[in-house]
């Protein structure tokens, strides 16, 4: 590869890039002069705003009934006038806006008072020389700012009363203060003042730099991508003599150039005129001005922190650069693939914002998780708690994650049914007989099948459910999750048999795949147990699961949640979505998303590892043996005697030694793990020492040149596994 070459293609991008004025705007235009607009007049109207209502005096009405000495204390208040409804109820003054608040005495039912009680508790008029509270109710409008601000007024001037009241009575009797205070409670916030400031700040502004980092790429990765797609200049780039790496790095480097340029200048000017704000907010307010009584303008950032900020910055724009060109490459035009880009900004915010509000520390995994590990990281950086360990292995992973994504691009910008594919859209009129049959689906109606049945799984198969726990979980398992893959796959002429492997097993494939599942129920529970040491399992998920477990009848338990998954999930994930991923995409990488898709499917984060787990050796199975089958008795065993050592229906002895294991609590012992890892990989090797029986489309001889490879992942045939 000639770098030469690359930094043309870079630099003949970065100069067409910045020439088109959307681009600018974008870059230049938003970050310069939007933001600090918007914060100028937006913090002038704030300010305006709360002078006006702290100028203007609280109008008050007080009912008759209020003692004159509450009435006393209100008036002596030069922020609140007291006044009278005029020719209208209180309720319909405060409505008109005539009033801003009116207070009057509670009365609520009292129970039957001795003789001896106070007037108060006897039900009459209150007044304070009883010792029962007197009852009062503040009726006020919070839609409404002034009002919000009376009664932050009363209030005030009520508590002082009452401080008052208290010191007079207590005075009355020759008691002090201590008398009803047992306890002198102070509360020191040890942090320092820069460690709250940067404590708040780091709630938003990292997720907002994430924002800007996939701003900025947005653009670009699109028009280079599906943009020059839809101009039909692909074309002549790969005619000219230059390897395809060459140009994938060459526009690559443009789209992070643009990205990290848009994601600095934005912060860059967000955070000048936001100090510039708070300063100005400081001089006005006094010393310790900020929000919250936070000193804002005691935050500062040092060379080294804005060094790590920096550092950690590249491989992050890197990593979500590569993956935004991939998705927008998938796209035929440039709308195409802004339909794309738009949920990958919600998977790149998501983590941002959980960790944000969540309280989850930059330890353990999450020192490993791209994203979220850099947004704790920023915020850690504002409150001056980084450690060399945490920016080493935030910079590392994040470069991991970064250099497989654009490996992923690579491959795919290699991908010339991706580049010059001329396949288009549904056909408006959704006439089945307008679509050409096919062996496969495309990626994209696997993924369609795949969210279609997950909406439906979710929202009607809850209603099922909580009607009626365990027909409802039958009746979602085969009225959607079967139903709606092969009524999908039926409707655009899928071939059924090729697409849900339907081909009959082998006996070694049902012999491996039953191998590989004794190995794997072991080995998925101690998996579970390392996790509970980082995600323990949510009580509410136990108590929801109970039912299923409890239930009298163990034949229609075990097929609820054995006969009916290893069915209908099987052919909505091996099937439909396996088929349409790896008809595009290369085994393994379709191996790995199915089995991650599966993970999230079942959406407890607890069970997401060991369920992907699950799913990528179900989905190996499946590309291995080209049958469903035996992963359908791979998924049965599983799930089949999870449920019988849960209900107690295993052998005597078996059971006695489980429970005094407690395998839960207390794991496996090694040499279990160890056999069965053994036996699961016995499994394995029986598998793939079968003798694979070949579609007629895999038994043709292939040319192995790039033109002849694309032109079969094109027809959505895959190669057999030599």
């Amino acid at each position: 590869m000639s770098w030469r070459v690359v930094r043309t293609i870079a630099l003949k991008e970065l100069r067409e890039t910045l020439r088109d004025k959307r681009t600018l705007m974008a870059m230049v235009g938003i970050p310069l002069l939007l933001y600090p607009l918007i914060l100028l007049v937006g913090t002038q109207a704030i300010v305006y705003r709360q002078g006006k209502v702290a100028a203007q005096t609280a109008r008050v009405h007080v009912a008759e009934a209020v003692p004159d000495t509450v009435r006393d204390a209100l008036a002596n208040d030069a922020r609140i006038e007291l006044v009278d409804a005029p020719d209208a109820d209180p309720p319909d003054a405060l409505a008109a806006k005539i009033l801003d608040a009116y207070l009057h005495v509670r009365e609520p039912p009292r129970p039957a008072a001795p003789p001896e009680a106070t007037a108060a508790q006897r039900g009459g008029t209150p007044r304070l020389t009883d010792t029962a509270p007197l009852p009062l109710n503040l009726t006020f409008d919070s839609t409404i700012p002034r009002s919000a601000a009376a009664r932050a007024r009363v209030q005030d001037a009520l508590a002082a009363y009452a401080d008052a009241e208290v010191e007079r009575r207590l005075d009355t009797r020759g008691l002090t203060r201590d008398f009803i205070n047992p306890l002198d409670l102070d509360a020191t916030d040890a942090a320092p003042p820069r460690k709250r400031a940067g404590n708040l700040l780091g709630i938003g502004l990292p997720t907002l730099m994430i924002l800007m980092l996939g701003l900025g790429a947005f653009y670009p990765a699109v028009d280079l991508t599906a943009g020059e797609k839809e101009r039909g200049t692909f074309e002549t780039l790969l005619s000219t003599p230059t390897a395809k790496r060459e140009i994938v790095w060459g526009k690559f480097l443009c789209v992070v150039a643009l990205s990290l340029a848009t994601g600095l200048l934005n912060l860059g000017s967000m955070a000048v005129t936001l100090w510039f704000q708070l300063a100005q907010l400081r001089a006005a307010g006094g010393e310790g001005a900020g929000i919250g009584g936070l000193d804002l303008a005691a935050l500062s950032v040092t060379p080294s922190d804005l060094g790590v900020i920096l550092l950690v910055l590249v491989p992050l724009a890197v990593f979500i650069s590569a993956v935004m060109m991939t998705l927008a490459l998938l796209a035929r035009e440039f709308k195409e693939a802004s339909n794309y880009l738009s949920p990958f900004f919600l998977l790149i915010m998501l983590p941002a914002l959980l960790v944000s509000v969540a309280g989850i520390e930059l330890t353990g995994p999450v020192l490993l998780l791209p994203i979220a590990n850099a947004t704790l990281l920023f915020k850690n950086l504002l409150m001056s708690t980084a450690t060399p360990l945490q920016v080493a292995c935030v910079f590392g992973s994040t470069a991991v994650a970064a250099a497989l994504a654009l490996r992923v691009a690579t491959a795919a910008f290699g991908r010339e049914d991706l580049i010059l594919s001329e396949e288009r859209g549904l056909p408006l009129s959704l006439n089945r007989a307008n679509f050409k049959p096919r062996r496969l689906p495309t990626p994209g109606l696997a993924v369609g099948i795949f969210f279609a049945a997950l909406l439906l799984f979710v929202n009607l198969g809850s209603l099922l459910q909580a009607a009626a726990l365990l027909p409802g979980l039958i009746a979602s398992q085969w009225g959607i999750l079967l139903v709606v893959p092969v009524a999908a796959l039926w409707f655009f002429r899928v071939d059924l048999r090729a697409s849900l492997l339907l081909r009959a097993p082998t006996l070694s494939s049902l012999l491996g795949a039953t191998l590989m599942a004794l190995g794997a129920l072991v080995l998925g529970q101690q998996i579970g147990f390392w996790q509970s040491f980082v995600i323990d399992t949510p009580e509410a998920f136990n108590a929801g699961i109970a039912p299923l477990l409890t239930h009298p009848s163990l034949a229609l338990v075990l097929f609820a949640v054995a006969v009916s998954p290893a069915v209908c999930e099987e052919v909505l994930f091996r099937g439909a979505v396996f088929s349409g991923l790896r008809s595009r995409l290369r085994p393994w990488t379709a191996i790995l998303l199915t089995g991650l898709l599966f993970g999230v499917f079942h959406l407890y984060l607890h069970r997401i590892l060991g369920t992907a787990l699950l799913g990528i050796a179900l989905t190996w199975l499946a590309w291995r043996t080209r049958s469903l089958w035996p992963c359908v008795l791979f998924h049965l065993l599983n799930n089949g005697i999870s449920v019988l050592m849960i209900r107690n229906a295993l052998p005597g002895n078996l059971i006695t030694w489980l429970e005094q294991r407690n395998p839960a609590e207390n794991g496996y012992p090694l040499w279990l793990v160890g056999a069965s890892l053994a036996l699961f990989v016995t499994g394995t090797l029986l598998i793939r020492s079968g003798r694979l029986a070949l579609s007629e489309e895999d038994a043709t001889p292939r040319r192995r040149d790039d033109r002849s490879a694309a032109t079969d992942a094109a027809q959505g045939l895959d190669a057999p596994d030599r």
